[in-house]
């Protein structure tokens, strides 16, 4: 489990070697607070705003800060436009019924 957890967690060997060391003592109490400290860690990374935040780490270091400010401020817009434009459109709406009632 432990060489599982450096392979695909990429955990460092130190650590693993360590808690091993202690598990063959009989000493595991190293080993539970490991597992739920890792267990902990992942949960944390499961949140949609810490994906968000490894998505902008990931960018920054890809294509830089100034492409990562104007994909945030295009989204931004985007989203702005589209609530502006779904209200406007409903504004309009009952604005034509009301002409509409009133012939």
């Amino acid at each position: 489990m432990l060489i599982a957890y450096h392979g695909f967690w990429f955990i460092p060997k130190f650590l693993l070697n360590f808690l091993y060391k202690r598990f063959k003592k009989n000493s595991k109490w190293e080993l539970y607070v490991f597992s739920y400290l890792l267990e902990k860690l992942l949960v944390v990374r499961g949140y949609a705003f810490t994906q968000y935040l490894l998505i902008i780490q990931t960018r920054l270091k890809q294509r830089g800060f100034i492409y990562v400010i104007k994909k945030i401020f295009s989204k931004v817009v985007n989203k702005l436009t589209k609530t502006i434009v779904t209200t406007a459109s409903d504004s309009a709406s009952v604005i034509a019924e009301v002409f509409y009632k009133r012939k």
